[in-house]
């Protein structure tokens, strides 16, 4: 969790200036909504509960409207997204007014339509490449730990976050710096792209509002 270390560093005065970090986890629609609505998987009837983490589990209209107000310089209250509750909690996190915005999700970067519309909102785009079994792993524990069945938990991996891995590894776009996680979990840089539409080394930047 790069973005932790920011947050921390800059509350600590070591970096400037301040920064936080903003989970896209707070956009999943409510569980009563996906209850409600159903989805056909391999010829069978699903409820989007069932495969809550794949892209057609989060409100992306109110994820993409965050991000314009953030970016034209407007305050947002950010939601967050309750673990003990499995729900989300509607305008939770008060949004700073100067600093550095580190946007964390698994589709930020996917290039696939309306999500292909959330990276013009950012100067900066960071991929976290994984080793899918490791993901695997850490994902099985983290669900079983939390009070998942064994079985359970690897079904919902096979089923939701196996197909985000795919997902995001053949429809991405938008990259300036790829980090990939090695064997023991050792993170390096593996690629920095400079573009032209990413003047700065930052996720997302924001400045007090003036004239554009």
């Amino acid at each position: 969790m790069l973005s932790v270390l920011w947050e921390q560093l800059a509350r600590d005065g070591r970096i400037a200036p301040a920064v936080q970090s903003l989970p896209m986890d707070g956009f999943h629609y409510p569980n009563a909504v996906l209850d409600s609505q159903h989805v056909t998987i391999d010829g069978l009837q699903t409820s989007l509960r069932r495969i809550k983490g794949r892209p057609e589990t989060f409100d992306l209209p109110s994820l993409c409207e965050s991000l314009r107000t953030l970016r034209a310089g407007g305050r947002v209250l950010w939601p967050s997204y309750d673990r003990k509750i499995h729900d989300p909690v509607p305008g939770a996190i008060p949004v700073i007014a100067e600093g550095i915005l580190v946007i964390e999700g698994l589709y930020l970067l996917l290039d696939l339509p309306g999500w292909n519309e959330l990276r013009a909102a950012a100067d900066w785009g960071v991929f976290l490449e994984c080793p899918e079994e490791v993901l695997r792993a850490d994902v099985i524990e983290r669900k079983h730990r939390q009070g998942r069945g064994y079985e359970d938990a690897v079904a919902h991996f096979d089923l939701v976050d196996h197909y985000a891995c795919q997902l995001t590894t053949q429809h991405r776009h938008g990259i300036d710096t790829v980090i990939r996680v090695r064997p023991g979990r050792r993170c390096e840089v593996v690629s920095w792209f400079v573009t032209p539409n990413s003047p700065t080394a930052a996720p997302f930047h924001r400045s007090p509002p003036r004239a554009r």
